[in-house]
């Protein structure tokens, strides 16, 4: 049977074309792009391919390329059958690659079958003519060999021809554009033989002398200069004919009467010519009269300077001295190049190892410092700035020294009278700033500012928790903290990379919460247009924070438990269940076991969210951590507000201790930017804090909250003195027996220094 391949990306055209050529009797292959398909024809040789065009890793025109260029491929005919004909040249272009035909989808399956027939009939016929083709074939190539060697000898003699010409050309243009540099030159160039006469010479030459070239031909080099320098020519020709070089500055004589310095320079010579060429350096001359001019007036200048200046060398080594420097070393001019500056300006006090200059040779910059100097009983400001050449290369330092002896008197007359006001100002401002400066955020847990031993504490047990996957229920006022609390037990954990999600539980309607919590589907209630996915899918591998769990209804606290024990639900409206790993930390204000006595709370929740409680004091109780706090706000709202707060009147810092905060860390957080409002300078300016009558009446429990409050006060008033004169008892107007007891009742401790 004849076998045709067949070669296409979509499986729906492979599967249609296979069963018509089946259909016909044909041994069927196929192959989903062109590298498969070349796989294929390797192992098993078909007799026809049917390929697309456009398919992945290597389309139909790839395919047909790599087909011809294989040798044992190449006489297998190959058919493009596509489906994407949309440019008349892509026929053109498959024809061109080596295939029979180019067909375009859909065609009729008779159709089809007839021209595969016709191509594997050409094909046959195509082979029965080998022989004879393969015969001429090698015929032609054998006489195309002996006409490549035949042009290859033509080619090689016409190259040497060529390079013979092109020698030529090249050698005489070589020396019409060295003609032409020379005219080009701006440099005077000139040839003299050995009379000293002018043979040739270019433009500029003339133009630097001023004569006419036909003048200027064949004059001696004597006539070029002025009477009063010829002889001193001659002794530079007679160097020239000794030595073969020359390279001074002589005065030259232009054509108009002016002399003009020229930098005369020969570089070859012979026994017939010299060539050599000459500059105008006149105003180089000029300048470097100018230079030495400078010099004189900067030397005066130097001399002037009030200061006593000193150059030197690396080695310490006095070169020069202005007239202020010898006047106060007593030393003579003539006896400084043997002088080092250690033994002029430092005497013999042994600060040679604080010498400025010491600093400045090794590092490059300028250097200075305070030296007395005993010998003259004086205080000098000595400066040295080094001297550095082009390359940056040290040659010496610029050593200055000024008498301070007379400001170093006033300075030790006011040191005192400075000291005894910085003492005062440190004193006034000692507790502000140290407070300031004691303002830290405790790492690893960046929002929380404490430093009482409770705080101490509950960070511990967060850190002992965190790693933990432990369910925790944090518990307290409102305002102390309880979300940062939880913030952090998140960030300690390992479910830190994905954030925390937080759900308040008082702020949404009973009839949206399980929904919120768990999700719903689409249709599950009147309303619900799309299906909604919940928190604790949402929280998945990372934590949720079920803040106010107290206000959760009941019946969304028994769905809740079967979360905390299963750690699976279903949204609302679907049966299906859904799998999470979520860690619950639960917080709220309310008291939780008196809601369970009440029935208000479900028992078993209760106790299957306290498996780790923690309880944050309120702020009353730890009056340490207020300055840390109301700093840390402070230091908050400075960015915002774009203030700056240096300190708190010591008066005001007082009665923020003292204040009893019931609405805690946010009510002082509250009030430190009310005060940042109306502060206008750098102390911060506020009234102190008062409690409202329903504050200082409170409930029960605040009331004898307000009782503890006010006796912690006194005490830290008083230094804990209980007893003693003046002490917390004798203020409070009761007997010291008396307030030892109710300090014991109401568990007041003297804290640990």
């Amino acid at each position: 049977m004849t076998k045709i391949l067949i070669v296409d990306d979509d499986r729906r055209n492979l599967y249609l074309l296979e069963s018509i050529l089946k259909a016909y009797e044909f041994e069927v292959i196929s192959a989903g792009n062109g590298a498969e398909a070349l796989e294929l024809a390797r192992k098993s040789l078909p007799d026809l391919v049917v390929t697309d065009i456009f398919m992945p890793v290597m389309d139909g025109f790839k395919l047909c390329q790599n087909w011809k260029s294989d040798k044992q491929l190449r006489n297998i005919p190959l058919i493009f059958y596509t489906a994407t004909y949309t440019d008349p040249k892509d026929e053109e272009y498959a024809l061109s690659l080596g295939a029979e035909r180019f067909l375009v989808k859909p065609q009729q399956p008779e159709a089809l079958i007839g021209v595969i027939r016709q191509v594997l009939a050409d094909g046959e016929q195509e082979r029965s003519d080998a022989p004879a083709i393969q015969e001429a074939e090698s015929l032609r190539q054998y006489s195309e060999v002996l006409f490549r060697k035949l042009e290859d000898k033509v080619l090689q003699l016409e190259s040497e021809i060529a390079e013979r010409k092109l020698a030529e050309e090249i050698l005489q243009e070589s020396e019409a554009k060295f003609r032409s540099y020379i005219e080009s030159s701006p440099l005077a160039i000139f040839v003299a033989d050995r009379e000293g006469r002018l043979i040739d010479f270019n433009l500029a030459a003339s133009d630097l002398l001023g004569y006419d070239a036909a003048i200027l031909r064949n004059m001696h080099i004597l006539d070029l200069h002025p009477e009063s320098e010829r002889e001193n020519v001659l002794r530079k020709l007679a160097t020239l004919l000794e030595t073969g070089h020359v390279e001074t500055e002589i005065r030259a004589k232009r054509c108009d009467g002016k002399i003009i310095w020229v930098s005369l320079h020969v570089v070859m010579t012979s026994d017939r010519f010299s060539l050599g060429y000459c500059q105008d350096i006149t105003e180089h001359r000029l300048m470097q009269e100018h230079i030495t001019a400078a010099a004189e007036q900067w030397q005066a200048t130097f001399d002037s300077i009030q200061d006593q200046v000193m150059i030197l060398d690396t080695k310490f080594r006095v070169l020069r001295a202005n007239d202020a420097a010898l006047s106060f070393l007593g030393l003579p001019l003539s006896e400084l190049p043997a002088s080092r500056c250690h033994n002029l300006m430092h005497g013999t006090d042994g600060s040679v190892a604080r010498c400025p200059v010491e600093k400045a040779l090794q590092t490059g910059r300028h250097a200075d410092a305070e030296i007395f100097h005993k010998g003259k009983n004086a205080w000098l400001l000595v400066s040295a700035d080094p001297i550095l050449d082009a390359t940056g290369n040290l040659l010496g330092v610029v050593h200055t020294a000024k008498d301070i002896s007379e400001r170093k008197q006033m300075e030790g007359l006011l040191q005192s009278r400075i000291t005894e006001i910085e003492k005062l100002k440190k004193q006034l401002e000692h507790e502000n700033i140290s407070l300031r400066d004691e303002v830290r955020l405790l790492s690893p847990h960046s929002e929380i500012v404490a430093q009482s031993p409770a705080m101490q504490q509950i960070l511990f047990q967060v850190q002992q928790v965190a790693p933990t996957d432990s369910t925790v229920l944090i518990t307290g006022e409102t305002g102390t903290g309880k979300e940062l609390i939880a913030q952090a037990i998140h960030n300690l954990s390992n479910r830190k990379a994905l954030p925390m999600v937080t759900v308040n539980c008082a702020s949404l309607p009973p009839s949206l919460i399980e929904s919120e919590l768990f999700g719903r589907e689409k249709g599950a209630y009147t309303g619900a247009m799309s299906r909604m996915v919940g928190r604790f899918e949402i929280a998945d591998r990372s934590t949720i924070l079920l803040d106010e769990i107290g206000d959760l209804p009941l019946e969304i606290q028994a769905k809740l438990l079967r979360v905390l024990e299963d750690r699976r639900f279903e949204r609302l409206g679907s049966t299906k269940s859904i799998s999470v790993n979520v860690r619950v930390v639960a917080s709220t204000n309310r008291n939780l076991e008196q809601m369970v006595q009440t029935d208000k709370f479900r028992k078993d929740l209760y106790y299957r969210l306290k498996v780790f409680p923690i309880i944050i004091p309120p702020l009353r109780t730890r009056p340490e951590d207020i300055p840390l706090l109301a700093w840390s706000f402070i230091h908050h709202f400075e960015k915002r507000m774009g203030k700056y707060i240096q300190s708190i009147p010591k008066k005001r810092l007082e009665a923020l201790v003292h204040y009893s905060w019931p609405g805690n860390a946010r009510e002082l957080r509250n009030f430190i930017e009310h005060a940042m409002i109306v502060s206008s300078g750098p102390s911060l300016e506020m009234l102190p804090p008062v409690l409202t009558t329903q504050e200082m009446l409170g409930d029960g429990e605040k009331l004898e909250d307000l009782e503890r409050g006010h006796i912690l006060r006194v005490l830290e008033e008083t230094g804990w003195r209980v007893s003693a004169r003046g002490g917390a008892a004798e203020i409070l107007g009761l007997k010291p027996t008396t307030l030892e007891a109710r300090m014991k009742k109401l568990g007041i401790r003297r804290p640990r220094q």
